[in-house]
């Protein structure tokens, strides 16, 4: 058992892509241009071979690398599909492809030669697919020699093998919110770390796959993890399957007790031991411990003792010094932990509102004032329209009463009136000519007809010179002075009437664009008061939660009452006076869990590591501290029939954990979405036409109603989970999206890619807002944390970068020296994780120089 022989393919795939197929033969695109580059034809290698070429096993693989892209059963340019030979007979909307028994008369094998155009594949296409080899066209041109048949039976049952034992690439790793438990995918297996330890904690065993000496999870590579929201199940990916590992809660037990009697109280002495008071080395009394303690670890090498200051501190009796501080509370101190996280975030929501507010309300008087002055000058340009139509009227009253004055002067009347008729007799003799020549009269009469006809346009002619010339008579001068002048008045009055015209035009839809800007921004500024008040609320309501809780942990009993070592030293349980048991760590202090146990009196660990606590009551309940996980449930077959399509390459919970989203898809030939119930494995919805090539990250935004994808396409989309449906689409990256991350607000997301960069975009805009470069490889993961808007950005060269949304570089961490390709952080940023190919896990705390843990891979079994 082990990695997938058929469809193996290294973590590069995600993390440092590779080229997918590409379409080798859109021998039907009519819309193809000639931009491919001229060039001599392919050479076609000479094959002496007598037997049959099979399809599947030969021919199906090539076209698998080099065509399968464009020319499969979902996406099929040219509706050419060359999936089966019968696909590939039907050939495409230009006709046939192949003719059987005639390969090299056959456009298949013409277009793939580079004899005909379109030449496929096209030179510089985006997913970088090679033309065929000499051999290969040879074994293409055979094929169809030989009638173009075959067929195509399955991939059968998947044969898989064991990986090599160095084979220890992290290809994905998880953190619990609260930083406790790192789950890391190394091949096939999964390792749980104990982060508060510093200390392995199990490997994960699927003992259907060989039972527990081959310590594997998946047959194949775990591609995925993710943890619930409450750190209980932990979701990992492989092929075509998912599987959810459940962590057992601590369980309790009430134990027989032995009846009081007069002279003794109730006691469990078969269990509980009575335990003397521990003395306290003189070098640690020199310190300022107490002469006596209540606990000391079975190795000798720590104590638990409460001081003349009340407070309880954990011990190192080797390098005389205190290790940690221990109180209880530790509940109520997480609890305002979380509340102050809450306030931070309702303060972040209500700066942007009250910015929001006050750049809206701006706005606002900016578009009043736009509205006034559009109404003003609307106005003013309609009063001018007028006062221009009153100066063309007047102009033509003008006109009109300067040209009667002069139309009834006697002699210039009695000159029209001459001019008229005689111009009527030179219209009448050119009609009665014409009439002549058309009704074929004798060259004399045409003659003598014609000179009549010229004799008269001349006599006319002379006749209105004549009337002409009377007006420029010193008599009559003034009035045609009065209308000449009229006319010009006219006539540049007219053209001062458009231009006022179009300046009122103008100014109304100015007025109109104003007003209905006015109008939206006053709906805008009404939404955001009223999210401004919401925010408000919220905040306040968060500050009096985080007043509660605070005031809760100052009135909690944080004195330890007892305290107990586990046999083999790595736990250490306390107890007070807040009514919890806390599970810590017996090295460092640091606290595990906690869980409820009220009046706890005394704690001891039995030899098999159930924890004992006795009550001032009288009673005793036995805890399993828990810890351990098992296999709850798998999801899909993990084979080829699985409705998982090839590997599951993300998985994301929802915020409220009701939701486990996978991402999966076969390369370059589609990706697909599926939403799941993670308590009983049913598929709530599948969404299979978001991406066009494999699905290789998810994550909710913060509210849990939509949910960011990155794809091999190169596309980020947003799936509004309520319709279902696209409400975004992303365009930017020039290669595989491998990671992206919502902002806490849900305003930002960022996306990074094997294009060595990440990219922040605007949400509510929709638009890129910055882009972050200066990363030597492929950016294989980026993750928000905390409330400042700051990202983790990890890269395949190394590279840890710390950037804000607006791009910037706040700082850097220590470059690793490994192929990074996997990351997780916790929402505070208190911790991070991040794995590559030499199987070492580096563990930050505080996001501070130098690394606090690091955990190489587990030594080979042999």
């Amino acid at each position: 058992m082990g990695i997938h022989t058929m469809k193996c393919r290294p973590k590069s795939v995600r993390s440092k892509p590779i080229a997918l197929c590409a379409c080798l033969l859109s021998i039907v695109c009519a819309s193809q241009t000639s931009a491919e580059s001229e060039g001599p034809p392919l050479v076609i290698a000479k094959l002496d071979r007598a037997t049959k070429v099979d399809f599947e096993s030969e021919i199906l693989p090539m076209f698998r690398s080099s065509c399968l892209a464009c020319h499969n059963r979902k996406r099929s340019k040219g509706d050419l599909i060359l999936e089966t030979p019968a696909d590939i007979l039907k050939g495409g909307e230009n006709g046939d492809v192949v003719k059987p028994g005639h390969g090299a008369e056959s456009s298949l094998l013409q277009v793939a030669a580079h004899q005909e155009k379109p030449l496929m594949p096209p030179k510089d296409n985006k997913v970088s697919a090679p033309d065929l080899t000499s051999q290969q066209l040879a074994l293409l041109r055979l094929w169809i020699d030989q009638g173009a048949k075959g067929e195509v039976r399955g991939i059968g049952p998947i044969q898989w093998q064991a990986p090599a034992v160095k084979l220890q690439p992290i290809d994905a790793v998880a953190l619990s919110f609260d930083g406790r438990w790192a789950a890391v995918g190394r091949a096939n297996q999964i390792h749980l770390y104990d982060l508060p330890t510093s200390r392995p904690s199990t490997t994960l065993i699927d003992a259907s796959l060989g039972g527990p000496s081959t310590k594997i999870a998946h047959r194949d590579l775990v591609q995925s993890l993710a943890f619930s929201p409450d750190g209980t199940l932990l979701a990992s990916g492989g092929y075509g399957e998912i599987k959810l590992w459940r962590r057992a809660v601590p369980s309790s037990k009430k134990l027989p007790v032995v009846p009081t009697t007069a002279s003794a109280p109730a006691t469990v002495p078969t269990i509980v031991p009575t335990t003397a008071p521990v003395k306290v080395p003189a070098s640690l009394v020199a310190k300022g411990a107490p002469a006596t303690a209540m606990a000391a670890r079975p190795d000798g090498k720590a104590l638990v003792a409460i001081g003349p200051d009340n407070v309880a501190r954990l011990w190192d009796t080797e390098k005389v010094s205190a290790i940690a501080e221990i109180k209880s509370g530790a509940l109520a101190a997480r609890e305002a932990a979380k509340c102050e996280r809450s306030v931070q975030l309702a303060a972040v929501e209500l700066a942007y509102h009250t910015t929001l507010v006050e750049r809206t309300t701006a706005n606002q008087k900016s578009s009043e004032e736009r509205l006034a002055k559009s109404t003003a000058a609307k106005s003013a340009a309609e009063k001018i329209g007028l006062e221009k139509q009153a100066k063309v009227a007047k102009a033509v009253a003008d006109k009109a009463s300067a040209s009667a004055a002069l139309a009834a002067d006697p002699e210039l009347f009695k000159a029209d009136g001459l001019a008229q008729s005689a111009e009527r007799i030179a219209n009448e003799s050119q009609v009665v000519a014409t009439s002549a020549k058309a009704a074929s009269a004798s060259a004399p009469i045409l003659e003598a007809l014609a000179a009549s006809a010229d004799a008269s346009k001349k006599a006319a002619a002379l006749a209105r010179t004549a009337a002409t010339a009377i007006p420029s008579q010193p008599r009559l001068k003034p009035l045609l002075d009065q209308v000449t002048a009229a006319e010009k008045a006219r006539v540049s009055a007219e053209a001062e009437v458009q231009t006022a015209l179009r300046n009122s035009a103008t100014a109304a839809t100015e007025s109109k664009l104003a007003e209905n800007a006015t109008r939206k921004v006053g709906e805008e500024l009404a939404v955001a008061k009223a999210a401004s008040v919401a925010a408000q609320e919220a905040h306040k309501k968060t500050e009096g939660e985080f007043a509660t809780a605070q005031q809760k942990l100052k009135s909690t009993d944080v004195t330890i009452r007892c305290a107990a070592f586990s046999p083999d030293n790595t736990l250490l349980a306390t107890a007070g006076g807040d009514g919890f048991i806390d599970l810590r760590s017996g090295i460092t202090g640091a606290l595990l869990e906690s869980f409820p146990c009220p009046l706890t009196h005394t704690l001891t660990f039995t030899k098999d590591g159930d924890l004992i606590a006795t009550h001032a009551d009288g009673t005793a309940t036995a805890w399993n501290p828990g810890g351990a996980w098992t296999l709850e449930r798998t999801i899909g077959s993990g084979d080829s029939n699985s409705p998982l399509v090839d590997r599951v390459n993300a998985l994301q919970f929802s915020p409220d954990g009701t939701l486990l989203a996978s991402g999966s898809g076969e390369p370059s030939r589609g990706g697909q979405i599926k939403l799941w119930n993670p308590i009983s494995g049913q598929l709530l919805h599948s969404f299979d036409d978001i991406h066009s090539d494999a699905v290789l990250a998810l994550d909710f935004s913060p509210d849990g109603t939509r949910l960011a994808s990155g794809a091999a396409d190169r596309f980020v989309r947003i799936l509004d989970l309520k319709s279902g449906k696209i409400s975004q689409s992303l365009e930017g990256h020039t290669h595989h999206v491998l990671g992206v991350s919502w902002k806490p607000d849900g305003r930002t997301l960022a996306s990074s890619s094997a294009d060595n960069q990440v990219k922040m975009w605007d949400m509510v805009a929709g638009d890129r807002k910055a882009a972050v470069a200066g990363f030597g490889k492929e950016v294989t993961a980026v993750h928000f944390f905390g409330t400042q808007g700051e990202a983790i950005a990890v890269a395949a060269d190394g590279q840890i970068k710390i950037i804000n949304e607006a791009g910037g570089t706040v700082r850097a961490l220590q470059t690793v020296n490994d192929f990074l390709q996997a990351t997780a952080v916790t929402t505070d940023g208190r911790t991070l994780i991040v794995g590559g190919q030499s199987g070492v896990l580096t563990v930050w705390r505080q996001l501070t120089d130098p690394p606090a843990i690091i955990f190489p891979p587990p030594a080979p079994q042999p």
